[in-house]
């Protein structure tokens, strides 16, 4: 088994969710399998193995400077989806935009660090384009590998 850290430094150019021109966003990280996952948004992994940022209020340009750790069991076939969101306290958080890293890509590496372009969700109830960008630093350890 192997073993990934993220660190979701900072995001830009997000959507503005808000009427006041801004949106409230934070993060929500999980690992999904791309041969046993299929819809990413929904996957079979559960709401237990989400791992949320904290909310930064009015702003398109969030930094959250925020570290996660994942266990990885397929490598080759695992992805990192990492969605960012608009806070809406009395009604459904927004999606702003998605990134999916696939865990072989950096498996390559050990070490990625790397600004990613935010693509549409497959299911974009909001009707709003995806836009921005997220900072990733993501290090991936075990099957032989040690800790950075």
């Amino acid at each position: 088994m192997s073993r990934i850290t993220v660190r979701i430094v900072e995001a830009r150019g997000l959507t503005a969710a808000d009427a006041c021109g801004k949106s409230d966003p934070f993060a929500e990280l999980r690992i999904m399998n791309k041969t046993t996952d299929l819809l990413p948004t929904i996957g079979h992994l559960g709401k237990s193995n989400v791992c949320k940022t904290k909310v930064i209020r009015n702003t398109l340009s969030p930094i959250w400077n925020e570290e996660f750790t994942f266990d990885v069991r397929s490598p080759m076939t695992d992805m990192l989806e990492v969605k960012v969101l608009d806070w809406d306290r009395f009604s459904t958080n927004d999606t702003l935009g998605v990134v999916m890293v696939p865990i072989g890509q950096v498996l390559q590496m050990g070490r990625v660090d790397a600004w990613y372009n935010l693509t549409e969700p497959l299911i974009n109830l909001s009707g709003r384009k995806a836009r921005g960008s997220v900072h990733l630093i993501i290090s991936v350890y075990g099957m032989g590998m040690t800790p950075p």
